[in-house]
């Protein structure tokens, strides 16, 4: 007889089990933890859910009276001789900043100026006298005209009543011919008597024919110099304007020189002058970058100015919230401030077209304008209000989600590219 490797007995006790299945419960240590577990990541659920972040972007900007700064800069070269201003006066529109005289001496000595103003002069003169010899010139030829009009006039005046004349001497010539033609049927008129008065009616004839060559002569002759006389009357008037131009361009000379010997600089509106960077006995130059000074114009109204890099534009809109940090108060310290954006510019400015900008650009961006909702920072214990130029970062609101909708946006992107 054969035997396995176990008993039979070992083999039958393993067949035989208790009724129903083993659980084994678990300790109170393991279901404090479990629970604990369990409540934590429902509550990271439940925040994930339910709490919202914002995407911003953060751009860089200024504040500004919706008017903007007015910067003021010489017009011409020279030195000041007096200001007539002083940093922080209010001042009305017109009213006179600065003195500049912008006098040049020439090598020996001579004032430019008042050289250039001798020559002016003398050629306002000499212009002067062309005007007047052109406006008897005018008259002389004028009288000419009109005396040699009136005398073929009065020729062809006589030649009409010459004509009419040969008219009735033709009249009766011709009857008398009729009355010949007759006679001599009858043999009372002799052939010679009837010639001659055909040769006399012919010479009649020419006699009419030349009378009216002469007076289409004559009238052309009118008609022509009236023309002349015409286009003489327009001659003087572009020649008499063209004298007034050249007259008036050597004013304009005069005065410019004069201007630009000593002028002054006036405010264009009415504000407070900041920004005095100027002395008595200076020297500027025109078209310098830097200003005179700078004029704020007067205004309870303040607006923010931002520049947006193109790279951050693409969801920027009217209507978006700001949160404001003002570089003069740390926001660490004093908080920040709000606003919204009210204007957003269509078109883009590259770097060098960003005027009187006080800040960096660098890259090409779109123009905000934002409204604030205070125009003071609290600091403190009172309110220190906002002034013009005050630079600032600005973080726009472009989105509001909850964590697990950022959390799921690469999925949500995804299925966008698969649809």
């Amino acid at each position: 007889m054969e035997e396995g490797l176990f008993r039979q007995q070992a083999i039958d006790n393993a067949y035989e089990r208790l009724h129903g299945d083993v659980l084994v419960k678990p300790s109170f240590s393991h279901s404090l933890v479990i629970g604990f577990l369990v409540i934590w990541v429902l509550l990271i659920l439940f925040w994930a859910f339910n709490s919202r972040f914002a995407l911003r972007e953060t751009v860089q900007g200024w504040v500004e009276t919706p008017d903007g700064i007015v910067r003021v800069y010489a017009k011409n070269s020279g030195v000041i001789t007096s200001i007539l201003i002083a940093e922080g006066d209010k001042v009305t529109e017109g009213q006179p900043l600065l003195l500049v005289s912008s006098i040049k001496t020439m090598a020996n000595g001579d004032l430019l100026e008042d050289k250039l103003l001798s020559e002016y002069r003398a050629q306002g003169v000499i212009l002067d006298d062309q005007l007047s010899s052109s406006s008897r010139i005018y008259q002389q030829k004028r009288t000419n005209l009109d005396k040699q009009i009136a005398s073929l006039e009065l020729s062809l005046s006589l030649l009409e009543k010459q004509n009419k004349t040969q008219n009735q001497i033709f009249s009766i010539t011709t009857s008398q011919l009729e009355r010949y033609e007759a006679l001599k049927a009858e043999g009372y008129v002799s052939v010679l008597d009837v010639d001659n008065l055909v040769s006399k009616k012919l010479t009649l004839e020419n006699d009419l024919q030349s009378n009216l060559i002469q007076r289409v002569t004559l009238t052309n002759q009118i008609e022509q110099l009236k023309s002349e006389r015409a286009l003489l009357s327009e001659d003087k008037q572009n020649e008499i304007g063209n004298y007034k131009k050249a007259l008036s361009y050597n004013d304009q000379q005069i005065s410019q020189l004069r201007s630009q010997k000593t002028y002054l600089i006036k405010a264009s509106k009415a504000g407070t002058i900041s920004n005095l960077q100027v002395k008595q006995g200076q020297q500027v130059v025109a078209n310098q970058s830097a200003p005179l000074l700078s004029l704020a114009p007067e205004s309870n109204r303040l607006l923010i100015h931002l520049l947006v890099p193109i790279r951050s534009s693409g969801f920027v809109s009217e209507g978006q919230d700001l949160s404001v940090r003002y570089d003069a108060f740390p926001y660490q310290k004093f908080g920040m401030s709000t606003g919204k954006i009210t204007q957003l510019s269509k078109a883009t400015l590259l770097p060098s077209e960003v005027l009187n900008a006080p800040i960096t650009v660098n890259e090409p961006v779109y123009r905000v304008t934002a409204s604030m909702d205070k125009t003071y920072v609290e600091a403190y214990g009172r309110q220190i209000p906002l002034k013009p130029g005050m630079t600032l970062s600005a973080d726009i609101t472009l989105d509001q989600r909850s964590v697990m909708e950022w959390l799921l946006a690469p999925v949500y992107s995804l299925k966008g590219r698969l649809r």
